[in-house]
C-alpha cells in the first residue's frame, strides 16, 4: 500500500490517510505495513556509502534534446558521470556512444544528430574512452519481476542505485521513453527516487517524473528494462552484506526484495538459522548464503560474547528464614548454589519468581534478568504422621511375658529422630532395672519412613527386667521440618 502512495501525488496520500482514519479497522494494518516498509528503506539507507563525489556538475551532459535517441543521452549521462565518480578526466560524447552502438553518417547540428543505424542495443555495449571501457548491462523487465513485487520496486532501484551511484537507466515501455535515475534519499523515512529527463531536461522525484506519468502512473507493470554500467560489485538484497551480533541476538534474512522464495544456509556453528531468522549461538565468525532464483548472495557475521551483566537476586523466605539474604548472578550464567532455607512443619518446594505460582528458579537455571529479581520460597506442609497407630503395651504385664510393639511413621520429609522411653506413671521419670534402662532413640535415621516393628524399636525393651510398677511407654518422631508425633500407652507390671 505504501509503495502506492509514493507513486501517488501528495493530495492522494492525503486521501488516503482521510480513509484510513475513517476505516479503524484497516488502520492497523496500515501502521503495521509502514512500520515494515520503513524498516526496509532504513535498511537501504544504512547501506549508502558514507560520501562519495560531488557528481551534479556532470549533469550538464543531457544535452542531446532530440526525441529518438533518448537512450543514448541517457547512457551518455550514465558514462560521465562514471568517468566523474572513478576520478577519470574527459567525457563521452553522444556521437562515441552512436559510434558504439554501430551508428554510421553521424553528423550533429546542436543539440539534434543525424545517423543511419539501429540504437536498440544500447544496452548491452562496451564503451570506451582514452583507455577506459565501460559495459553497459541490462536487466529486463522480466528478471526484474521475478526478484520483486509493485511493493518493494522502488526498494529493489534504490538497491541498484546504492551499488551505482553515477544513476541507472529506466525505460518505460508505456511512454516510449528512458530517463536517468541517479538519486535517492529518505524524506520523512520515506524513500525518494530522483529522475533527469534527457529530452525535456526535466528533474524531479519518480512519482512527479515525464517518464512516470507517462507510463499511465504504473513505471512497474509498464517497465520494459533497466541499464547500469557494470562495476565492481552486484546488486544485494541482502538487508546487510556485515553484522556484528552478541550471542543470544536475532536477526532477520529476510531480502529487501525477491524473498518470496529465499533459502539460507550458513558456515559453522556461530549462528543457528531457523527460516529466515538468524541467531548469534556462540562468539565466532560465520558466512550466511541467500539463495533467490538460484543467485546466490553472502554476508559475513560476526558474533561476540554479550558483556556480562551483574544483577542482585533477593530471597524471600515466605514465612521461613533463609540463611542467605541475597547473591549476584550474571546474565547467561546459571544460578549456582540457591540458599536452603527452613520453616517448622513445613517443606521446601523451592525458588519460584512470585510469591504464588511464577516459574521455579534452580541452580542450573540460566538468567536471563534485565533488572534486579526477588525469589520466593514455595512451601508444603509436612505430612508426618503414624500412618499405622502405634500399639503399645496395655494392662499389666508379667515377667516373661513377650509383648511385640509396631506401628509405622511416614512423612513427606525425611524422618531425622525417633525416641521411645518407658516412664513411671505417676513421677514421669525414665524406669529402669537390673542395669537396665527404658530409653531408646534413633537419630539421622533420613528417611520417610520408619517401622517400629522392622527397624529395631521393638527388641529394645527388655520388659523382664521392668521393676513392679505403673508405666506409660511413650514414642515420639520428628522430621526435618521439625515437625514432631506423639503416641503413648499406659500398662503396669506385676
Amino acid at each position: 500500500m505504501l509503495n502506492k502512495l509514493l507513486k501517488r501525488s501528495v493530495s492522494l496520500a492525503l486521501l488516503v490517510c482521510l480513509l484510513l482514519s475513517l476505516l479503524p479497522g484497516l488502520a492497523p494494518r496500515a501502521e503495521a505495513a509502514q512500520d515494515a516498509y520503513q524498516r526496509a528503506v532504513q535498511a537501504i539507507d544504512e547501506r549508502k556509502p558514507e560520501s562519495q563525489p560531488q557528481l551534479d556538475r556532470y549533469d550538464a551532459s543531457f544535452r542531446a534534446k532530440q526525441t529518438g535517441i533518448c537512450n543514448i543521452s541517457a547512457i551518455t549521462t550514465l558514462l560521465n558521470r562514471r568517468l566523474a565518480y572513478d576520478g577519470k578526466t574527459g567525457s563521452f560524447t553522444p556521437k562515441q556512444v552512436l559510434q558504439a552502438n554501430g551508428c554510421t553518417n553521424i553528423t550533429s547540428s546542436g543539440t539534434k544528430y543525424s545517423y543511419t543505424g539501429d540504437t536498440d542495443r544500447w544496452g548491452n555495449r562496451t564503451y570506451t574512452k582514452s583507455g577506459v571501457s565501460y559495459t553497459a548491462a541490462r536487466l529486463t523487465a522480466s528478471t526484474v519481476k521475478s526478484e520483486t513485487t509493485k511493493d518493494n520496486f522502488y526498494q529493489y532501484l534504490a538497491l541498484l542505485l546504492h551499488e551505482h551511484p553515477e544513476g541507472v537507466a529506466i525505460r518505460s515501455e508505456t511512454a516510449r521513453h528512458v530517463a536517468v535515475l541517479w538519486r535517492y534519499e529518505l524524506v520523512g523515512g520515506k524513500l525518494q527516487l530522483y529522475v533527469k529527463d534527457p529530452v525535456g531536461n526535466y528533474s524531479g522525484t519518480l512519482e512527479g517524473s515525464y517518464l512516470y506519468k507517462n507510463a499511465g502512473g504504473d513505471l512497474y507493470s509498464g517497465l520494459d528494462c533497466i541499464v547500469y554500467l557494470v562495476g565492481s560489485k552486484a546488486v544485494s538484497p541482502l538487508p546487510f552484506t556485515s553484522k556484528t551480533l552478541t550471542v543470544g541476538k536475532s536477526v532477520s534474512l529476510t531480502p529487501l526484495v525477491g524473498g518470496k522464495n529465499a533459502s539460507y544456509r550458513c558456515s559453522g556453528t556461530a549462528v543457528t538459522i531457523s527460516g529466515a531468522k538468524l541467531t548469534a549461538s556462540q562468539a565466532g565468525t560465520a558466512t550466511v548464503t541467500t539463495t533467490i532464483g538460484g543467485k546466490s548472495y553472502t554476508a559475513s557475521v560476526t558474533v561476540k560474547e554479550a558483556k556480562q551483566k551483574t544483577y542482585t537476586v533477593t530471597f524471600n523466605a515466605n514465612g521461613g528464614t533463609t540463611p542467605k539474604k541475597s547473591k549476584t548472578v550474571t546474565y547467561g550464567k546459571t544460578y549456582g548454589t540457591l540458599p536452603k532455607p527452613t520453616r517448622e512443619g513445613y517443606v521446601f518446594k523451592g525458588w519460584y519468581t512470585a510469591k504464588k505460582g511464577g516459574t521455579k528458579i534452580t541452580s542450573s537455571t540460566e538468567v536471563k534478568l534485565t533488572a534486579r529479581q526477588t525469589l520466593y520460597a514455595h512451601w508444603k506442609a509436612s505430612t508426618l504422621k503414624f500412618k499405622t497407630d502405634f500399639v503399645g503395651p496395655s494392662g499389666t504385664i508379667k515377667n516373661m511375658t513377650s509383648f511385640s510393639l509396631s506401628g509405622t511413621i511416614q512423612s513427606n520429609a525425611k524422618i531425622k529422630t525417633v525416641y521411645a522411653c518407658v516412664k513411671n506413671a505417676k513421677t514421669g521419670v525414665i524406669a529402669s532395672g537390673s542395669g537396665h534402662r527404658f530409653e531408646y532413640s534413633v537419630t539421622k535415621w533420613n528417611k520417610k519412613t520408619y517401622d517400629i516393628a522392622a527397624d529395631g524399636l521393638d527388641a529394645s525393651f527388655l520388659f523382664r527386667y521392668l521393676p513392679k510398677g505403673s508405666y506409660v511407654y511413650y514414642v515420639e518422631a520428628t522430621d526435618a521440618t521439625g515437625k514432631t508425633v506423639t503416641r503413648q500407652t499406659s500398662f503396669k507390671k506385676a
